[in-house]
């Protein structure tokens, strides 16, 4: 697959959002107010995860070693770290090969938002008013 977006296909392109190059790979998140972009070059800049806050909810963004995308979840964590594979944050859950568990390894259940890995111009053709997180 190419880096760049064929100049047919372009021309298709009612209007081109350039904030980020075409084809960045990231995971856009929803609400029904709110839309966000997180590049993958920026996940892997804050160590693979990171916390922000979407619509009044802490979300974790991060990398998931078992499927190789980025993934969200809410959680009520504010700080978290890798131990291997493994990421633990400091409210007493890990997410443990893309599940988030318990202290005791229990499954957890948990919330996420809607959510879509992507590529930057299909994400910003869908949803034109979204903000692109920056740290």
């Amino acid at each position: 697959m190419g880096s760049r977006l064929s100049s047919l296909f372009k021309s298709t392109i009612s209007s081109e959002d350039d904030r980020l190059p075409d084809m960045d790979v990231g995971i856009g998140v929803w609400t029904d107010d709110i839309q966000r972009y997180y590049s993958m070059d920026i996940v892997t800049e804050q160590g693979g995860f990171l916390i922000d806050e979407l619509d009044g909810r802490n979300i974790a963004v991060y990398f998931d070693p078992t499927a190789h995308v980025l993934a969200a979840t809410y959680t009520e964590a504010t700080e978290g770290h890798w131990e291997e594979d493994d990421l633990v944050f400091n409210n007493g859950t890990t997410i443990r090969n893309g599940v988030v568990v318990d202290g005791d390894g229990i499954r957890s259940t948990t919330e996420h938002p809607l959510q879509l890995f992507t590529r930057w111009y299909g994400f910003a053709l869908t949803f034109p008013e979204t903000e692109v997180f920056q740290p």
